[in-house]
């Protein structure tokens, strides 16, 4: 489907890994706190924190994982989804 501009949003998507996406390792996290501010209510466990107390990465985790590899995986995990709901349906 193409955007408002005529182009695919996978184009997009490629237009922002060239710019400076990370491919692999550790990703910018204090990017979350920059983007969202903190929400108006939360649970009690959350105890006011700020999103970086419990946030993670993947990397910071351990696993090492190209970001290509980890789209393609969910890309499939997602869809087994939708077809096992859809197959739901009938």
């Amino acid at each position: 489907m193409a955007g408002p501009g005529g182009e695919h949003p996978e184009s997009e998507f490629c237009k922002g890994v060239e710019s400076g996406f990370p491919q692999e390792g550790n990703p910018d996290l204090s990017l979350i706190d920059r983007s969202l501010r903190h929400p108006p209510r939360e649970p009690d466990s959350r105890r006011g924190r700020h999103h970086l107390d419990f946030v993670t990465s993947l990397w910071r985790e351990g696993f090492v994982v190209p970001v290509v590899t980890l789209g393609r995986y969910l890309s499939g995990a997602l869809w087994d989804v939708l077809v096992e709901r859809v197959s739901g349906c009938r």
